[in-house]
């Protein structure tokens, strides 16, 4: 009997002693036991003796007994029996058949607050990021590379997602903060960004641009210029990220119908700027390009709009992991 162990005591004893005339003794209502009650009972047994084992948990005898006698009273059984002349005690029958199974739940009972208190280093030790999925870099990667090796013990979750997704989820609580990137043209919504409650939200900006490159394959002729214009880029095909890009033209004199495009996975980059150095298509960029061998990056003539990359993260939130990257990121804003 004794080696089965349950999370509450209360209810393994109250089945063990279900075939027993014991039964008639225990308390109605299944209330929880004071781990503490079972604690004394264990330092009276190891110690025989009240007040010794009062002084040993740092309790006064008068505590120690009220608990016994508690203990007791709860299970409906006695569970030591005391010797007043020798001031020690023993263990009754139904004591020394409980006894084991005191030490196998506090045991038990430690154990999982050691597991809990990992998990919740764990939690603390960890967070969740996301950023907009880019060919190129808003300099995030060099943000969290940085972070990487400052703080190896703080697991990062980078969650790649579109704008308008990694807003909701920041405001929802599935995010502790991102690198948020817009372009005013493209996103409409780039200025819901002022739409977060300051009491709740910090704001980094970390990059700003107006420039606008296009990926181009080093075989294409068009590599060779300096700048290519919207009369250059017609009958081209762009690639983009997801449908609502597709309609969007990367040039304010370059008409829907002028040019063709393509829907790719961002989160592929490999695959992308391969494709791109075959011929494939051209990569309008709007960030920081990465160099990919066969690629040539041309900037845009005419491009007037902005880019824009924000650090948002939630205020407030108790964690020293998250506190430590705010920091950092402070070292790269451009305030």
């Amino acid at each position: 009997m004794v080696k089965y162990v349950f999370p509450s005591l209360y209810c393994f004893i109250k089945i063990c002693l279900c075939i027993s005339p014991l039964t008639r003794h225990l308390p109605a209502g299944g209330n929880r036991m004071d781990t503490k009650l079972i604690e004394t009972a264990i330092a009276v047994h190891t110690y025989k003796s009240y007040s010794e084992a009062a002084y040993q948990i740092s309790l006064s005898p008068s505590a120690v007994s009220k608990h016994i006698v508690q203990l007791e009273s709860e299970l409906g059984i006695r569970l030591f029996n005391r010797q007043t002349k020798l001031n020690s005690v023993s263990l009754t029958k139904e004591g020394e058949e409980l006894i084991p199974v005191f030490y196998s739940f506090i045991d038990e009972y430690h154990s999982i607050l050691k597991k809990v208190e990992k998990i919740r280093a764990c939690r603390e030790a960890h967070i969740n990021i996301s950023a907009v999925p880019l060919i190129g870099t808003i300099g995030e990667n060099e943000i969290l590379a940085d972070f990487y090796m400052r703080y190896p013990d703080i697991t990062v979750e980078d969650i790649r997602r579109p704008v308008k997704e990694q807003i909701r989820m920041l405001k929802c609580g599935l995010l502790d903060a991102s690198f948020l990137f817009t372009i005013s043209s493209w996103h409409p919504d780039h200025f819901v960004v002022s739409e977060f409650d300051p009491e709740q939200f910090g704001l980094i900006p970390i990059y700003q641009s107006r420039r606008l490159l296009f990926g181009i394959s080093t075989d294409n002729p068009l590599s060779s210029k300096k700048a290519l214009t919207a009369e250059d880029l017609k009958g081209q095909t762009f690639i983009f990220s997801h449908a609502v890009e597709a309609h969007k033209s990367p040039l304010p004199d370059l008409k829907p119908d002028d040019f063709k495009w393509r829907i790719m996975d961002f989160r592929q980059k490999s695959l992308i700027l391969d494709f791109v150095a075959k011929g494939g298509g051209i990569l309008p960029l709007a960030c920081k390009p990465v160099t990919h061998p066969g690629v040539r990056y041309v900037p845009a003539d005419g491009w007037k709009e902005e880019s824009h990359a924000f650090f948002i993260y939630r205020k407030n939130t108790g964690s020293p992991a998250l506190r430590s990257l705010v920091s950092l990121v402070k070292e790269y804003s451009l305030v």
